[in-house]
């Protein structure tokens, strides 16, 4: 909440004394406000147009730039596949206890290629976009507390969508894993 008064502080082009003012008092109390400022710092993934190093090969895309969120977290929304790649994006939205829901891209050998987890805001939709080439592919998504990610505790769920085709309004009910298979799995 600090981080975003100070970034709409700036936005609305507040003079640089009285931001550096809120950032103060924000400080004296105890919050981590340096989110915000365009310098990476501490635990922050960006913050502003500092992406560090992170680019769109970290998702194996071959086209587009990652953005910074407003939380000073990397967003791979802008990443597109090119030539002989294939666009898989997760679309996850949490029930109350996103932090029991992680996911994993496995290739047939069973090497984890991608994987997300300590999710913590309930009742989120969080979407995770990544590139593959052509092949057979497991989508995991996992649930710790064995109870899924619907209904007896809020409503969550997922969707996918490979290479233009949707699975729309997937969701599980119990258990701890969903697996399913993407790409050319014969």
């Amino acid at each position: 909440m600090a981080n975003a008064i100070i970034a709409a502080a700036r936005d609305l082009n507040y003079p640089v004394l009285y931001i550096a003012q809120i950032i103060g008092i924000y400080s004296g109390c105890g919050y981590n406000v340096s989110c915000g400022n365009g310098i990476r710092e501490g635990n922050e993934q960006c913050d502003g147009l500092d992406v560090g190093d992170a680019t769109c090969h970290y998702r194996a895309c071959s086209l587009g730039i990652p953005k910074c969120t407003p939380s000073c977290e990397l967003d791979y929304s802008e990443c597109f596949s090119g030539e002989e790649e294939f666009l898989l994006e997760i679309r996850l939205t949490f029930d109350n206890f996103p932090h029991e829901n992680s996911w994993d891209v496995v290739d047939s050998n069973n090497a984890i290629l991608f994987s997300e987890s300590n999710y913590n805001n309930a009742g989120e939709t969080v979407g995770e976009r990544m590139c593959l080439n052509e092949g057979c592919y497991f989508v995991n998504i996992y649930d710790q507390a064995d109870d899924g990610m619907c209904c007896n505790f809020g409503w969550g769920g997922y969707e996918l969508t490979y290479n233009n085709t949707f699975e729309p309004g997937l969701n599980f009910t119990s258990g701890s894993l969903v697996t399913h298979s993407i790409g050319n799995c014969s």
